[in-house]
C-alpha cells in the first residue's frame, strides 16, 4: 500500500455489509457440507472473487471493493464464518447429540464460541514465530492472495486464474474434488504425499489385504501420534532448542546480503512466542472455568474433579488449536 494512505477498515459500512452478506454464505456452504460429505470446504477465495466481482460494477458505492486490502478482508470473514460455523459450531454441538447427551449441547455451544475468539487472538498472536513462520506454505491463503494479485494485475495472470477456474468447476461438475487438486500443486509435499499414501491405504487395504484398517482405528492411532509429535516440536521450539544460535561478536565473518534476504528472521521471537502462548493458556482455563460456571457444571462435580477437569479443557484447547494451525499450515 503506498504511503500515505490509510488501510480500510473492517467496520466501514460497505466493508461491514458486505462482510456480513459473504459471512452468511460461507456459513451456509460450510454446514451443508460438513453435514453431507463430512468436509468444510475453504470459501476464503470464494469471497475475494465475490468482492471483485463487485468492485467491477460501474457505481460508484461499489468502487472501494477494487481495492486489494478491502477484497482482503471479504475474503477473511468468509472463511472465519465458515470454518467456525461448521467445525467450531455444529461439529462440537453434533457429537452430544449423537451421543445421546442433549442436555450437553447448550454447554459445548457456550464453550465453543467462548475458545473461538480465544483461538483467533491465539493465531493473531503467533503467527510468524518460529512454529508457524510466515515462509512457509499455508495454500489456501497463498491460493487466495494469488487470486486477488491476478485480478488486480489483469492481463495474461488474470486469464490464467480464469480458465483454472472454469477447469475447477467443469471437475466440480463432474463430481472430482478439484480443489484438492489445486491444493497440491501449493502445499508442503511431504503433507500431501503422506495423505495420498493414506488414500491408497483405505480405498485398497481391503480387496488387498483382506483388512480394513479403519475398524481397527490404525489411522486414529496415526493421527494421535503425528498430533504429540507436533506438541513435542511446539515445545523445544518454546524452549529455544531449535531456536540458531547468534553468532558471537569477535566472529570476523559477518553474513552476507544474500544470506540475510534468504533466512528471513520471524518477527516473533521464541521469548514472546513463549510469553504469548502462556497468556493463551490463561485465557483458555478462564474459558473453560466461565463454561463450567455458565453452564452448571460445577454443580456435578467436587471441587478437586472441577480444577483437574479446567486445567484439562485449557490446555488441551490450546495443544489443538496448536495442532490445526500446523496442519493448515503445511497442507490447507
Amino acid at each position: 500500500m503506498s504511503s500515505g494512505k490509510a488501510h480500510p477498515k473492517a467496520f466501514e459500512p460497505s466493508v461491514l455489509t458486505m462482510s456480513i452478506g459473504t459471512s452468511l454464505l460461507g456459513a451456509i456452504i460450510g454446514l451443508e457440507l460438513i453435514t453431507r460429505v463430512g468436509i468444510t470446504p475453504n470459501t476464503s477465495i470464494i469471497g475475494a472473487l465475490i468482492a471483485i466481482g463487485v468492485g467491477l460494477i460501474p457505481i460508484s458505492i461499489f468502487r472501494g471493493f477494487r481495492d486489494i486490502y478491502r477484497q482482503n478482508l471479504v475474503q477473511t470473514a468468509i472463511s472465519a464464518a465458515t470454518f467456525t460455523a461448521a467445525n467450531v459450531c455444529l461439529l462440537a454441538i453434533g457429537i452430544p447429540w449423537l451421543l445421546g447427551y442433549k442436555e450437553l449441547v447448550l454447554p459445548f455451544l457456550i464453550g465453543v464460541i467462548i475458545a473461538a475468539f480465544i483461538d483467533v487472538t491465539t493465531a493473531y498472536w503467533i503467527f510468524d514465530s518460529e512454529a508457524y513462520p510466515a515462509s512457509n506454505p499455508w495454500p489456501p491463503g497463498i491460493a487466495t492472495a494469488e487470486a486477488i494479485k491476478a485480478a488486480a494485475e489483469r492481463g495474461k495472470r488474470a486469464l490464467l486464474l480464469l480458465y483454472g477456474g472454469i477447469g475447477g468447476a467443469a471437475l466440480r461438475y463432474l463430481g472430482i474434488p478439484a480443489d484438492v487438486i489445486g491444493i497440491t500443486f501449493i502445499a508442503n509435499i511431504w503433507a500431501i504425499t503422506m495423505f495420498g499414501i493414506g488414500l491408497i491405504l483405505r480405498g485398497y487395504s481391503v480387496p488387498l489385504f483382506g483388512v480394513d484398517i479403519n475398524k481397527l482405528y490404525v489411522p486414529h492411532g496415526i493421527m494421535i501420534g503425528a498430533g504429540i509429535a507436533s506438541v513435542i516440536q511446539i515445545i523445544m521450539i518454546i524452549r529455544g532448542r531449535r531456536s540458531k544460535k547468534e553468532s558471537s561478536p569477535s566472529s570476523s565473518t559477518a553474513p552476507t546480503s544474500t544470506e540475510t534476504e534468504v533466512v528471513a528472521k520471524p518477527t516473533v521471537p521464541p521469548e514472546l512466542l513463549k510469553k504469548r502462548l502462556l497468556r493463551s493458556l490463561g485465557l483458555f482455563i478462564g474459558g473453560a472455568l466461565v463454561t463450567s460456571l455458565a453452564t452448571g457444571l460445577y454443580t456435578g462435580l467436587n471441587a478437586g474433579a472441577l480444577i483437574g477437569w479446567i486445567l484439562f479443557a485449557g490446555g488441551m484447547a490450546l495443544l489443538t488449536t496448536l495442532i490445526c494451525g500446523l496442519s493448515g499450515m503445511h497442507a490447507g
